[in-house]
């Protein structure tokens, strides 16, 4: 892919927060964002900042392409894990005749990713010693301290710190994990509420000020899958190999229905408390798989009987779960693009 045109200005400062209850995918999703760069038809590209990232990036493509292994779940609050998020946009530029025109522009945004367990949510941390000094810095491109300067932070404090300063928010909310906890509402209004007492106040209206990418995860699991076929949100004619896919107007609707199925009301609060907190114009919503529908090898199509891509086994070692086929994410580049696109200055 090339970008013709002069270099592009110093990367955008923007700030992409993750955020889910435990087990709701977070670790995997970031893991299938480099496979979702390079087998999609996006005009945006992915690199490392750091040594760690680009570390990440490669053990976690690894796991997912070559072992066919989902990465373990995150226990402890790591380091933040930055990538330039590279491509075109339109802008509308004023000519000096005081009319505008559209223009494409080469873009760099540094994205700030933080995964954090997804027990931090509902506040089950303690303090963190992984900084000598006990002091958590955020750095810019010239290396200058970009934090708040505060001292002691614990872990929980350090990962509202994060999210109060991002752009946008993405979201990942776990249908099959919601069957058998029914407690993603409690992990949710916690964290809204912490954003609201801290951020409340920068907002143009009476919404939380960030940008809000719903991810509905495991869009391959029959618990996910079946419901949004039966229903006629799937449409199974918009890729060459029948992969699944839920047009973006109807995401939002299916999420709704989804969550109606709740018969503790978890969930419905869930979709009420998303719906009170962010406002509808900076909220989107995304059907996702990181690891995608299964591929029949025979047939290299899609077979409704056999959706899910995943394996369980049972071992001496207890249950375990396998990639069944190849990785072809699902919307796991798209909310980052939207978001990339939403959060950027017009002009």
């Amino acid at each position: 892919m090339t970008f013709p045109g002069p270099e592009p200005r110093a990367p955008f400062q923007g700030r992409i927060g993750l955020w889910g209850a435990p087990q709701s995918g977070k670790t995997t999703f970031l893991a299938a964002l480099r496979v979702a760069v390079d087998q999609g038809e996006s005009d945006w590209w992915l690199h490392g900042s750091n040594d760690a990232s680009t570390d990440f990036l490669t053990d976690m493509t690894h796991q997912l392409i070559t072992l066919r292994q989902f990465p373990a779940a995150t226990l402890n609050l790591p380091p933040n894990l930055q990538w330039v998020f590279r491509g075109e946009r339109e802008v509308r530029r004023r000519t000096r005749f005081g009319l505008t025109r559209t223009e494409r522009e080469v873009t760099a945004i540094m994205l700030d990713l933080l995964d954090a367990p997804g027990g931090m949510y509902r506040g089950d941390s303690r303090r963190s010693n992984a900084a000598p000094s006990g002091r958590v810095q955020f750095h810019d491109d010239d290396g200058a301290d970009a934090g708040d300067g505060r001292k002691d932070l614990s872990e929980e404090e350090r990962l509202i710190d994060h999210l109060v300063s991002c752009d946008g928010l993405i979201y990942l909310f776990d249908p099959t994990r919601e069957r058998s906890r029914r407690d993603s509402y409690d992990y949710f209004q916690r964290t809204v509420m912490q954003l609201a007492q801290r951020a409340a106040g920068r907002s143009r209206d009476r919404f939380l000020p960030h940008h809000l990418a719903v991810c509905i995860t495991k869009f391959d699991h029959p618990y996910v899958y079946e419901p949004a076929h039966r229903l006629g949100y799937a449409d199974n004619t918009t890729k060459d190999e029948g992969f699944p896919t839920v047009p973006d107007a109807l995401a939002a609707e299916l999420f709704s229905v989804l969550c109606a199925s709740d018969v503790q009301n978890s969930a419905v609060l869930l979709d009420k408390g998303i719906r009170t907190s962010f406002s509808p114009d900076r909220t989107r919503y995304f059907m996702t798989s990181a690891v995608g529908f299964y591929l029949d090898p025979k047939v290299r199509r899609f077979q409704p009987a056999q959706p899910w891509n995943v394996v369980e086994e049972t071992g001496p070692e207890g249950d375990t779960t396998r990639i069944l086929g190849g990785v072809h994410p699902i919307n796991v580049i798209e909310p980052l693009v939207w978001l990339a696109t939403a959060t950027l200055p017009r002009s």
